[in-house]
């Protein structure tokens, strides 16, 4: 199917190979981020792990940390779209924004790229927005740019489906098969993507592709992102490699490996591993090795505990500056809380640029949705005109909620109601028409207040006027 595209759509012969190739990093990361890591164990190995489940990996997933440590800095306020604002968030509400936002954003920094896409929901009347996960080699989106990497021109996604089916003998059965969709500007064409037997071709009123592309880590040589954890899966395969063997090495401190050279090894004697080294009889006599060398015991050193801590805090320290992403290592930190802030100064520059490449495909997802539901919306239908969209991020820094009040305390009495209420906002999520709403309320209350002095106060009460 994917090479009965290319020639459709004139792409460079390579386009088919270089899509498989990215298919299969995608799957890569999926499965470090799920802690399925490439640890190679044997059979023996998991045996002297205590690991009876094959399918249980043994590992120290940072992947999955450095992943959420940055999605979790990802977070939208709110958009502004002018007239359209109210549409724009009625919209977003009736798609459960907050958690689109947070499975979009996950899926972008674990794979490297993510899609929204925009179709309409007739039954609600406003633009459905879904998230659709990049290809992995079995289903998922592929984006079809021009030759600048910068306008997608086409997209397919691949899903699994139900078909019908009829044998020779007319008899019907119901079986799993890939779908695929192929999005045009103007037209979209259903395939079963097994057979490439065309279904359907339906116009798409729009004029764009109703796909936004999410892309992390943008590179300008290429249409795909980069996931997060890219530069790091070697790391994490020799994290986990080393705990193995620290694993082992206290093990054998604990319950270490003895040698009876020149007689029976006990079994009655636990708990220890023995080896036995000399040719047993019938009757279990073992044979001398030596005439020197009669009989002896000796156990066998395991290697220090500190080397491989020393390597797994020099393991976890490379994958921590590569992704600028603080990350806690073995033994005690009491770093101070500017030193903490320091060290999430690469993290924070990291988020903000995120932060400015995801803010345009937001913008453009809420402009393609006004597109949708001009051309195809009867109710609840978004203002016609521009809106450009202001996508705000709430503020990626880690909050002292008591140092912010404290701060603001000792300023109150210099600044504005206002002034003040947006220094403390942050800790109580308040928006600015609340501040607004709760600096009036003061001054109503100061108004009141002062009638009541000028009412009740020096000159002694004053008698009502009749």
């Amino acid at each position: 199917m994917f090479d009965l595209i290319a020639v459709a759509l004139g792409l460079n012969t390579t386009w088919t190979g270089d899509v498989s190739a990215w298919g299969k990093r995608v799957l890569l990361y999926r499965q470090y981020a799920e802690g399925n890591h490439r640890a190679n164990l044997t059979a023996n190995m998991r045996s002297m792990l205590r690991i009876t489940d094959a399918d249980t990996e043994y590992n120290i997933n940072y992947c999955n940390t450095i992943i959420q440590t940055m999605i979790d800095r990802l977070v939208v306020a709110q958009v502004d779209a002018g007239d359209a604002t109210q549409w724009v968030k009625d919209m977003m509400f009736w798609n459960s924004f907050d958690v689109l936002q947070m499975d979009i954003h996950e899926a972008a920094v674990r794979d490297g790229d993510a899609y929204l896409m925009v179709g309409y929901d007739e039954g609600a009347q406003y633009p459905k927005l879904s998230v659709e996960l990049a290809w992995d080699g079995t289903v998922g989106v592929v984006p079809i740019y021009d030759p600048s990497n910068k306008n997608i021109v086409a997209a397919l996604k691949v899903w699994w489906d139900s078909r019908k089916t009829v044998d020779e003998k007319g008899v019907e059965s119901i079986v799993s098969a890939r779908r695929c969709n192929l999005y045009l500007p103007n037209m979209i064409k259903r395939y079963w993507y097994d057979g490439g037997e065309l279904i359907s071709e339906d116009v798409w009123a729009v004029g764009y592709v109703p796909l936004v592309h999410f892309r992390h880590n943008t590179r300008t040589n290429t249409w795909q992102g980069m996931s997060e954890i890219a530069s790091v899966i070697g790391l994490q395969d020799s994290l986990n490699s080393n705990l193995i063997s620290m694993t082992m090495a206290g093990e054998l401190s604990a319950f270490g490996i003895r040698v009876a050279i020149g007689f029976p090894a006990p079994t009655d004697v636990s708990p220890a591993t023995w080896i036995q080294i000399g040719n047993a009889d019938d009757n279990g006599n073992v044979e001398p090795i030596s005439k020197d060398y009669l009989v002896d015991v000796k156990q066998l050193e395991p290697a220090p505990l500190t080397e491989f801590i020393n390597q797994a805090n020099y393991i976890v320290g490379e994958m921590a500056t590569i992704t600028n992403t603080p990350l806690a290592r073995m033994g005690s930190d009491n770093r101070s809380g500017e030193s903490l802030k320091q060290s999430e100064v690469g993290l924070l520059a990291k988020v903000k640029k995120a932060q400015t490449r995801f803010a345009e495909s937001w913008a453009w997802a809420v402009e393609l949705a006004q597109k949708v539901s001009l051309a195809y919306g009867k109710g609840n239908v978004a203002p016609a005109g521009e809106i450009s969209p202001l996508v705000k991020w709430q503020n990626s820094e880690i909050r002292n909620d008591a140092e912010i009040i404290k701060n603001a305390l000792m300023v109150r009495d210099d600044i504005t109601p206002e002034a003040f209420l947006r220094l403390v906002a942050p800790v109580f999520g308040w928006d600015e028409a609340t501040i607004q709403k709760e600096a009036q309320a003061k001054r109503d209350e100061k108004v009141a207040l002062m009638a009541g002095v000028n009412g009740y106060g020096m000159g002694g009460m004053v008698s009502p006027t009749p």
